[in-house]
């Protein structure tokens, strides 16, 4: 059995580092920038709700899509493993990952609702990446006490995504883009040291399997 406090800080901290604040915070201020600070507020929120929405449902029910389709969990964290180490080592070269960058951030003339769900929502924060972790997460343990604890970690997350993002400019003319750059290339560790613990683990199961 997991203990439930450790696997609260991992979902936090892993989480956190997918959705990465600091490195899509430049992104939202290109996205807002003719916009007025209500519109802002409303973008935010939105944004932060649908990126909720969708890890809650990939965290209730991805397993079970897996199991419909009879592709074994093994299988599947190698392949999350894979994208989600790839995802950290972008963001250690202090880029965004390329399956959580927005196609374009020219959207001046869109509604803050298309806004917020795209590129904001989906795939800036609940990108492939998220939702592969959240699934992961669940395959780990998925009795009622750590699926909550999935469900609080990402939603710690969101709040922080949202005051992140109201806050985005000033946050940006403060600490510079030198620090926003340092701390998204921490991210990016800590999602590949992630990515490679997934791996190994659906490494193992394999070889657990073949030994049986």
């Amino acid at each position: 059995m997991i203990n439930p406090e450790f696997f609260l800080i991992t979902t936090l901290v892993g989480f956190f580092a997918m959705m990465n604040p600091a490195g899509n915070l430049r992104v939202f201020v290109k996205l807002v920038e003719a916009r007025q600070p209500y519109n802002i507020k409303q973008i935010a929120l939105k944004a932060v709700m649908f990126s909720f929405i969708i890890i809650t449902l990939a965290t209730l029910f991805g397993n079970y899509i897996f199991q419909f389709l009879f592709l074994p969990v093994h299988a599947f964290r190698i392949v999350g493993g894979i994208l989600i180490t790839m995802a950290g080592f972008q963001l250690l070269n202090g880029k965004i990952a390329s399956f959580h960058a927005p196609l374009s951030i020219k959207r001046k003339n869109q509604s803050d609702n298309r806004i917020a769900l795209s590129p904001i929502a989906i795939p800036m924060l609940s990108g492939p990446g998220t939702i592969l972790l959240a699934i992961n997460f669940s395959a780990i343990n998925q009795d009622e006490l750590h699926i909550l604890m999935i469900l609080v970690g990402s939603a710690l997350n969101c709040i922080f995504c949202y005051v992140v993002f109201i806050s985005a400019q000033k946050i940006q003319d403060k600490i510079g883009e030198d620090a926003i750059n340092v701390i998204s290339r921490l991210m990016g560790l800590i999602v590949a040291i992630m990515g490679v613990q997934i791996l190994i683990m659906g490494i193992t199961e394999i070889v657990k399997n073949l030994q049986v």
